[in-house]
């Protein structure tokens, strides 16, 4: 199982390990159940991890508007295990998507400082 926090935004929160290769670091992931991809990182964390280039890809944005993006492989610690995933660079927060959440359970107490919790369904 993981474990979260509902920030004080009544954003659900969870800590991961993201990297490539030999490097790692922890950030703080932002579940956004409007965003149906893996994961978004800053171009900043992207370079510093030197994760690998896949291709560019048109995307529509919550605000309607279309763009190209850069898309990344990474490996995520997810759930006990490392998984290779896609990540979308992206100005802001470290977005975690629904594709992420896929066969999982989300569970989040809406209150500031509330659990958040993500469960295998299998």
């Amino acid at each position: 199982m993981i474990k979260g926090r509902v920030n004080a935004e009544l954003e659900a929160v969870i800590g991961v390990r993201v990297g490539w290769k030999q490097s790692d670091l922890s950030v703080d992931l932002i579940l956004d159940t409007g965003f149906s991809e893996f994961l978004t990182l800053p171009p900043d964390l992207i370079a510093s991890l030197e994760l690998e280039y896949f291709e560019s890809t048109p995307v529509q944005f919550a605000d309607g508007r279309f763009d190209r993006v850069n898309v990344y492989h990474a490996r995520l610690f997810w759930d006990g295990e490392w998984r290779i995933v896609y990540v979308q660079e992206s100005e802001g927060d470290v977005l975690g998507g629904m594709r992420l959440l896929q066969g999982f359970s989300l569970g989040i107490d809406v209150v500031v400082g509330g659990d958040v919790s993500i469960e295998a369904t299998d």
